[in-house]
Parts: structure tokens; C-alpha cells; sequence
């Protein structure tokens, strides 16, 4: 007489904990990649992914794990957080979603192995129902913790030290009869924009820049007490005079600021074998290290790259 193995399927549950752990998912996506997704928005997305699990955890619905239906679910889920998105964020966006869930759900299960849960890993592929046994609660609470940790620390050194090498460019700098060259990390959160014109912003270490620079632009960083008035009155050359601009700024280090900059003739920026020049372009000089090891002297705005990749 044969037996036969029944699993009983909680949906309430299996919505629940899924809503719990997309949640997290699409915050900490929102928070590393500053996509700056409403509360609201990112309730919804949760809720679409925990309705797309529960449906899952039934076993005549086993076609829902498929890798493809897998990947329109979660593309579902981020569009519905972050549309709409440039080409740029999305990329970006996307490969940020994926990492997190990856590395939380990794966690999750890890945790959930290490507390002994009898027979769990036979039924995970049929559905979250095995996670009505006592320890899930504790699994989620752990992952959540840990989660929040990973999301904190783990995943911003990843974006840190791990993805520089893909995200910096030379950049050359033109301007008048004097040229210099940078290199550049591609930095999303770079939202500085010449308040008139709306020109992207190029920001670039003043060290990095100091001996192109007229004597009076040096003394304004180069004093103990810099004096912004003074120093737009002060430039004598004609040249200098016609490029000089001030942008406002609310990041860098600090709020309600005012970086100084100037327009150049153009600039190049390299990527592999290809050249692109762009002529619509403000350089804001910051009087700091952008990157404590040395490996970048300037952060390039995103628009730079997308409308000279267009």
C-alpha cells in the first residue's frame, strides 16, 4: 500500500512572510541605488511579489518557478517601485535589485539550514509552506537583522571597492590652450546641475586642478576664510571671468553649500577604444578628497555619460 505525501499550502502565511522579504528586498534596492521610491510605492511592490509567491506555493501552479516568469515577476515588481527610470537606472537599478535579493535570500536560507529545519529543503522548490513550522518566524527576524546589516555595510563597500573598476572613466578636460586629465567614477548620485542653464556638473578634487586655475581662484580656496563675493568681483582675466559660475549644492559633505566652477571648451571622455566629447558642460571644483585611496579625482554626472553614449 503506497503512501502519498501531502503538503498543505498557506497562502496568508506564504503572502505574509514573501511581503516581508520583498520589502526588504525593494528597500534596501531603493536605498544603494538612491532611486528615493515613495513608502507607498514600495508597499505595492512588495505586495505584487508576496501575491506572485503565494500563487507559486501551489502545486499545480508549479509553471510559476520557471526562470522566465521568475524575471518578469521581478521586473514587474521594480518597475511598479521606481517607473519611471532613464535607460541608466534602470541597468543599474535592476542589477542592484537582483544583488540584494540574491544575497538576502542566501541568508534566509542559510539561517533556516542552520537551524535544523527537518526536511525544509525538499519541500522550499514546491512553495514557502514548509515555513509554517516554528523556526520561520525566527529565520525572518534573523534575516531582517541581518539583512538591515548586509544593506548598511556589506552592500555600499560592495559598491565601493567592487564596482569602481566598471564605473570610472578618463576624463580629459579642455579648456583655452590648457588641457588635464582625471579619472572619473560615475557617480548616480550626482544630481548638480548649473541653476540657470541646468548644465550637468562635472566635480573635480582642486588639487587635481590648482595650477591650471588663476591666481585669484586659488587664493579663494587656498584662504582660511574663503570669501565667495569677493572672489566673483575679484577675476581680472577676461577669459576667466566669462566662465566662472557658482552652483549650489546640498551633498559633498555638506548642506546649502556653494561649489565654484567654470565652463571649459569641452570635454572627452573614453570609454574602451571610443572618444566622446561633450561641450555643454560645467566643472565644479571641490576642495576635498572624493576618494580616500586616490583612485578617481572626479565624479562625472550621469547624464554626461547617457547623452554622449546616445
Amino acid at each position: 500500500m503506497s503512501s502519498k505525501t501531502v503538503i498543505y499550502v498557506y497562502p496568508d502565511l506564504v503572502f505574509a512572510i514573501s511581503f516581508i522579504m520583498n520589502l526588504i528586498i525593494l528597500w534596501g534596492t531603493n536605498r544603494i541605488a538612491r532611486l528615493r521610491a515613495g513608502k507607498l510605492r514600495l508597499v505595492t511592490g512588495a505586495a505584487i511579489g508576496a501575491l506572485y509567491s503565494a500563487a507559486a506555493a501551489y502545486p499545480n501552479l508549479a509553471f510559476l518557478h520557471s526562470f522566465g516568469i521568475k524575471m518578469v515577476f521581478g521586473t514587474i515588481m521594480f518597475l511598479t517601485v521606481f517607473f519611471p527610470l532613464t535607460a541608466k537606472d534602470f541597468i543599474f537599478g535592476m542589477l542592484y535589485f537582483f544583488l540584494v535579493s540574491f544575497s538576502i535570500g542566501g541568508i534566509f536560507f542559510g539561517i533556516i539550514f542552520l537551524l535544523n529545519s527537518s526536511g525544509l529543503s525538499a519541500q522550499l522548490f514546491t512553495g514557502l509552506a514548509s515555513l509554517i513550522q516554528s523556526k520561520s518566524g525566527i529565520s525572518i527576524i534573523f534575516t531582517s537583522i541581518v539583512a538591515g546589516m548586509l544593506i548598511k555595510w556589506g552592500l555600499p563597500f560592495f559598491k565601493k571597492n567592487g564596482l569602481h573598476g566598471v564605473l570610472k572613466v578618463p576624463v580629459k578636460v579642455l579648456f583655452g590652450n590648457r588641457q588635464i586629465e582625471v579619472e572619473a567614477l560615475l557617480d548616480t548620485g550626482n544630481q548638480l546641475q548649473d541653476p540657470i542653464s541646468l548644465t550637468p556638473v562635472l566635480v573635480v578634487e582642486y588639487a587635481a586642478i590648482s595650477d591650471y586655475l588663476p591666481a585669484e581662484i586659488r587664493d579663494y580656496f587656498e584662504a582660511e576664510e574663503p570669501d565667495l563675493a569677493k572672489i566673483a568681483g575679484g577675476i581680472t582675466d577676461q577669459f576667466w571671468s566669462a566662465r566662472f559660475r557658482v552652483i549650489p549644492f546640498t551633498s559633498l559633505g555638506r548642506s546649502n553649500g556653494m561649489l565654484v566652477g567654470f565652463r571649459p571648451d569641452q570635454i572627452e571622455v573614453r570609454k574602451g577604444e571610443q572618444v566622446y566629447t561633450r561641450k555643454n558642460i560645467i566643472v565644479g571644483i571641490y576642495n576635498k578628497t572624493l576618494s580616500p585611496d586616490g583612485k578617481y579625482k572626479a565624479l562625472l554626472h550621469p547624464d554626461i555619460l547617457e547623452e554622449i553614449s546616445a
